[in-house]
């Protein structure tokens, strides 16, 4: 189902100057300790199979260990290590609350999205975008350092996903999943796919980007993290999308 309008957020003045890591060491390892039991898990459900004698399963179950690993490894060829690596902490941080959050790449073009950059562009002239810090910002050129959109989709990610995983464990969602790619204007987007009833409130997700650094814009430039909030009916898959100009 398409996803609602998209808002859009910058990194305010004051956390740019002092940025945060996207994840620490202690993350990093908890992922690699992660990824190592659930090979050592593999590895004993392949050697049940075939203790049994039931080739066919253990066939089956190499099959779907091969894709898993063959979407997740799409990702590194998308050159987004900042985003990779948020998206594989917050696997791991969703496995501990009891959601299994899967990856994959897609090209996605959702036609809300791209009416809502069009029209962004067409109103864009250098204006002023939001009150990043408490002092108004000129509009014209990108939010810092040439190259740091994809590190704030990033933070942006991390900061959403969370508040996801969240609200996915408080109503017994165990299944989410996250695709990442380039919508037809070319700019990286994440999707989260999930249940309309697992679906965070904008204010939660909101509060999470503040939390992040981020402010809400009044007209969005280049390095600007939009947020597209899903709308649907008990029962419904929505999607949310973090994408960045």
């Amino acid at each position: 189902m398409p996803s609602g309008p998209m808002r859009w957020f910058n990194r305010i003045a004051c956390d740019r100057r002092r940025p945060r890591p996207l994840v620490s060491a202690e993350d990093l390892v908890r992922v690699v300790r992660g990824l190592r039991h659930g090979f050592v898990n593999d590895l004993q459900v392949l050697r049940g199979w075939f203790e049994l004698g039931r080739t066919e399963r253990a066939s089956a179950h190499l099959d779907l260990v091969t894709s898993r690993i063959e979407a997740e490894a799409a990702l590194g060829r998308l050159d987004l290590p900042d985003l990779e690596a948020v998206l594989l902490v917050a696997k791991e941080r969703a496995a501990s609350e009891g959601v299994h959050v899967s990856l994959g790449t897609a090209v996605y073009v959702d036609p809300v999205h791209a009416a809502a950059v069009a029209a962004a562009e067409d109103r864009f002239s250098g204006k002023w975008c939001a009150e990043d810090g408490g002092e108004k910002t000129a509009g014209t050129g990108p939010v810092g350092p040439p190259g740091t959109g994809a590190e704030d989709l990033a933070a942006a990610v991390s900061a959403v996903l969370g508040v996801v995983t969240r609200e996915a464990a408080a109503k017994g969602v165990s299944e989410l999943r996250v695709e990442v790619g380039p919508p037809g204007g070319g700019y990286p987007e994440v999707v989260v796919r999930l249940p309309a009833r697992a679906a965070p409130p904008p204010e939660a997700v909101e509060a999470a980007l503040a939390s992040a650094g981020f402010s809400l814009c009044r007209q969005p430039r280049e390095g600007s993290v939009g947020i597209a909030y899903p709308g649907g009916e008990e029962g419904e898959e929505v999607e949310l999308v973090v994408t960045v100009r």
